[in-house]
């Protein structure tokens, strides 16, 4: 395998996944300022929403794209023939789910083009609806891509995945900074540096239609000599029986292995998304409407980088956390910062400091990413055959968008019981 152009080519893929979807975060200052300060929290909310409804419908279709087992074989010549259909199988189902990409990434350039031309608030939340089926969709089926290869290397193929995957809001402050987007641009004045601010980004949504072609041209024989060559014999014993037993049961579905991992991720995920929608709610310092709009945005590329830098650091300190149990035990620790955030947005009692803010969000962003691209890797290094492997899969994504949606609804019930006004009132555009 060429490493480095695979690891380019999933970079490029990450990208794509949430360009659309960082490229409205991006904006939140924009938004703010044109549709009110709750707009942030709708957006965030109709990109969301979608997240389970995808990942069921990923699941249940688990069935229908089954591989076969090639390891339950009885004779040499029966393996190898085994083997040859599996190549092809995984061939065929790597196709498919390129062609399924491509059409995401065409789909979300276009709505990136047509984010300029919205004027309107249900305009603007229909928009977000369709950006966040495109992007569970193609989540789930990136994720499937890169973990076809053996664990060895699928660890590398998901980091630079995860890594592309948050970098692509690096790829929209590149956009921001090049075309001079300002805060207080109008919708309806189509203002030549905001036009170029979408148009640049939509650039970049074709750009990753390459890493998506090239990783299916260089990926299916490094999949095919891999995974006949990297069987052993404890693999051979410890899935076969699961892959028996039903997709929606304890050990059919591999939870038997994998539920610490899954509900670090579950932690780790609510509690970066609850918090999320809010940073348009919080005050800057400075106690003026600009300072608050800027402040926003920034806190918002501060999480951005913080979370992208983090996620490669789990290939090179792998040792860091190397354990489900101490992935888990990390991911609750986390998770308890969260009160202190909502004290900090919705009451006086820590004084308001722009520095700190910042450092609190990055440091939070940071174990964000750390962790969730842990959990990923911990359950590939896990010995199982393909089939098992795709339903674990499967279920890890399902415990990833439940947490988005639980979080979702979470921070809409803290938005309407916690703020009584006084915040919003203080902060919307006069």
């Amino acid at each position: 395998m060429e490493k480095p152009y695979l690891l380019l080519s999933s970079c490029l893929m990450g990208i794509g996944i949430s360009l659309c979807q960082n490229t409205l975060y991006g904006s939140i200052s924009y938004l703010s300022m044109n549709f009110g300060q709750e707009i942030y929290l709708w957006v965030c909310a109709m990109i969301n929403l979608p997240c389970l409804p995808v990942s069921l419908y990923q699941l249940v279709q688990e069935k229908r794209y089954s591989v076969s087992d090639p390891t339950s074989a009885s004779t040499p010549l029966l393996s190898h023939i085994n083997d040859i259909n599996e190549y092809q199988n995984q061939r065929n189902e790597t196709k498919r789910l390129c062609w399924q990409l491509c059409a995401t990434y065409l789909i979300g350039a276009v709505l990136i083009g047509a984010i300029p031309f919205i004027h309107t608030k249900s305009a603007l939340l229909g928009l977000s609806l369709v950006v966040g089926f495109l992007q569970a969709n193609s989540f789930c089926v990136a994720f499937r891509m890169v973990s076809l290869p053996t664990s060895g290397e699928a660890k590398f193929l998901q980091a630079a995945l995860s890594f592309g995957f948050q970098g692509s809001s690096i790829c929209v402050l590149f956009s921001q900074i090049l075309s001079g987007f300002r805060v207080n641009t109008k919708p309806e004045s189509f203002d030549m540096p905001m036009m170029n601010f979408y148009f640049v980004n939509a650039c970049f949504s074709f750009v990753s239609i390459l890493g998506v072609y090239n990783f299916y041209r260089m990926s299916t024989t490094f999949t095919y000599h891999n995974n006949i060559n990297d069987r052993t014999e404890s693999q051979i014993e410890t899935s076969t029986s699961a892959d028996k037993k039903s997709l929606f049961s304890w050990k059919g579905s591999g939870l038997d292995k994998t539920w610490q991992v899954v509900l670090a991720l579950f932690v780790t995920i609510f509690g970066s998304v609850i918090i999320f929608p809010f940073y348009s709610y919080i005050p800057s310092s400075e106690g003026t409407l600009m300072a608050n709009m800027i402040l926003n945005r920034n806190l918002f590329y501060v999480k951005a980088i913080s979370d992208t830098v983090s996620r490669p650091l789990t290939v090179i300190l792998p040792t860091v956390i190397a354990s489900k149990r101490l992935l888990l035990v990390t991911s609750l620790a986390r998770v308890l910062f969260v009160p202190v955030f909502l004290l900090y947005v919705f009451t006086d009692y820590i004084p308001y400091n722009d520095i700190l803010c910042y450092v609190f969000i990055g440091w939070y962003a940071f174990g964000s990413g750390y962790l969730k691209t842990i959990s990923y890797q911990l359950v590939t290094e896990m010995e199982m055959s393909p089939s098992l492997r795709r339903r674990v899969s499967n279920v890890v994504n399902m415990g990833f968008n439940v947490a988005i949606e639980l979080a979702t609804v979470a921070g809409i019930i803290l938005r309407f019981t916690l703020l009584h006004g006084k915040i919003d009132e203080a902060n919307m555009p006069h």
